[in-house]
């Protein structure tokens, strides 16, 4: 990864991004009823729907101050060698689609050295605009490291003339709901689906008119 030219991607074509996006954040209410977004400090689990290639695109405008490490298809390593080398200086992870035992060792390495983790958790793209079942992964990267997870709904229109939405939940961590000293396959499979539940129910806050 090099930070000196993840910068300037930032600088030079998250503005150009943004007019192209035109993002709509909308922050989920805390316990207190305001909206804020959550920005936990420290390693951070950022999980995500995932509908397109470019959805990483949108999440970096939502945080262009933190340093997140995406989960990425391996097979985008290898369309052409540039393409391999700007995901390489970007700090992007190659994971195998389905369950990758060394995405998720490499992204535990990273969150216990307080680096972020961007993952989207279906594993593949939705087609069909409906979130799919989760894969284990990220219930075993949040497992054994307990960091601060912040989940994401969003609605990835893109086009000059379209508006991307994203709604943003409140950080939470699983060592507030799961007791992690007893985890067995079963346990995992239920944190697999509680992590998908809190991106379901970010769903809800996105008005009706551009839910689809």
């Amino acid at each position: 990864m090099n930070y000196l030219f993840l910068w300037f991607v930032k600088l030079t074509a998250l503005p150009l991004a943004l007019l192209y996006y035109k993002l709509r954040v909308i922050c989920a209410p805390n316990k207190f009823g305001k909206r804020k977004k959550s920005n936990p400090k420290g390693r951070t689990l950022f999980i995500s729907n995932h509908l397109s290639l470019y959805d990483p695109v949108p999440i970096y405008l939502a945080y262009p101050f933190r340093t997140l490490r995406c989960i990425v298809s391996r097979h985008l390593f290898w369309v052409n060698p540039w393409l391999k080398l700007f995901l390489r200086m970007v700090g992007a992870v190659p994971a195998e689609r389905g369950e990758d035992l060394s995405a998720v060792a490499k992204s535990i390495e990273l969150l216990e050295k307080e680096k972020n983790i961007l993952f989207f958790p279906e594993g593949k793209l939705s087609t069909t605009g409906e979130t799919l079942p989760f894969q284990l992964g990220a219930a075993a990267i949040a497992v054994k490291t307990d960091p601060a997870i912040v989940p994401i709904f969003h609605v990835n229109r893109r086009g000059w003339t379209k508006r991307s939405t994203m709604v943003i939940g409140k950080e939470f961590k699983l060592s507030e709901h799961f007791d992690l000293d007893e985890i067995n396959a079963e346990k995992l499979r239920e944190i697999t689906e509680f992590l998908r539940e809190r991106i379901l129910e970010l769903k809800e806050l996105i008005p009706k008119k551009i839910k689809k």
